[in-house]
């Protein structure tokens, strides 16, 4: 009787984790087609991220060099991405992965440089309140 209990516990757990995983997966990639889904995605992973950095840090006497850090990148992404010049008319150029991952910075459009900038105030809003909550 107690194996038989066991496989109908294990039955329910297995497709109860299928249905839910199957959800996810679907809900997942359906977010991350989209360069806003992508956005969000990215800044809820720095905030999280940021979020233990600042709760590892907490014995420290001053605010974790991260924080700064974050900040800089975040100011020079913003920078950089006031300086660039878009034209909205410009019909967008085929995109391939890996020569995207090979291009400078300084040569980013400015939607990926809003991306950057809004990933390292994430990080540092999380670096922030995991030190101060701590």
């Amino acid at each position: 009787m107690e194996l038989v209990l066991e496989l109908i516990v294990w039955l329910f757990v297995q497709v109860v984790v299928e249905i839910i995983g199957e959800f996810l997966w679907e809900g997942a990639t359906r977010t991350m087609r989209s360069r806003a889904g992508r956005l969000v995605v990215g800044v809820f992973v720095g905030f999280v991220g940021g979020l233990i950095w600042g709760i590892r840090y907490t014995d420290l006497p001053t605010y974790p060099k991260t924080l700064w850090v974050s900040l800089a990148l975040a100011a020079a992404g913003i920078a950089l991405a006031a300086g660039t010049r878009s034209s909205p008319s410009a019909p967008p150029a085929p995109r391939h992965i890996w020569r995207d991952l090979a291009v400078p910075p300084w040569a980013w459009p400015a939607d990926r440089l809003m991306g950057l900038a809004l990933l390292n105030v994430a990080i540092a809003a999380g670096v922030l309140v995991g030190y101060l909550a701590a």
